[in-house]
């Protein structure tokens, strides 16, 4: 698959889920600056999983293999993903952009 900014995002929240499963913790409250992240967690994953990885019309999920290890890494904890505005200021955040563009370089 093709790696991109919201492939990224996932793949961070995937292994964030994972660490934190193997250190016990089973609820997790995780910041993120990626709506799409949010929404195929909160509205498409379900529904993906319920039909075959289909979209509605038919076609095969594009970002199925990151949103596979996602939906096979949520099992046996309580995730919350909570919206936080990328760019404006937010230490957290501003940091994590920080990290990201050193990984690039």
């Amino acid at each position: 698959m093709k790696q991109t900014n919201n492939g990224a995002e996932i793949e961070a929240i995937v292994k964030t889920i994972s660490i934190l499963k193997k250190r016990g913790l089973r609820k997790v409250r995780i910041n993120t600056d990626s709506k799409f992240a949010i929404d195929g967690y909160l509205n498409w994953l379900p529904k993906w999983n319920k039909n075959g990885w289909k979209t509605n019309r038919r076609k095969t999920v594009v970002s199925k293999e990151i949103f596979n290890k996602l939906s096979d890494n949520i099992t046996g904890i309580k995730v919350e993903l909570i919206y936080e505005p990328g760019h404006s200021g937010i230490k957290g955040n501003e940091e994590a952009d920080s990290l990201a563009k050193i990984a690039i370089e």
